[in-house]
């Protein structure tokens, strides 16, 4: 069991804090490749809705208040994406 200073819940959100903190510096645009992140900030951050794949090994980092299959965040950035390419 974990007896440390913070709980479990605040020991989780400062992760997906940090996992998202490094999602948007190397971020371009909100365009990640999925060799810019390690394996484990993509597990905190697509179970949350922080990112969504495009295609195989591209993701776009979005809010997760979005709900599934929403394309407003991919219009926007499609653009971007597409002189990533």
């Amino acid at each position: 069991m974990y007896a440390g200073k913070y709980s479990y819940a605040e020991n989780g959100s400062f992760k997906l804090a940090n996992a998202l903190e490094r999602a948007s510096r190397v971020a371009r645009r909100h365009i990640l490749r999925s060799s810019d992140l390690s394996r484990g900030d993509r597990s905190y951050l697509l179970p949350w809705g922080y990112l969504q794949e495009i295609i195989k090994g591209w993701y776009l980092l979005t809010r997760p208040v979005e709900r599934a299959g929403e394309s407003t965040a991919w219009y926007a950035a499609f653009g971007i994406f597409s002189r990533f390419i």
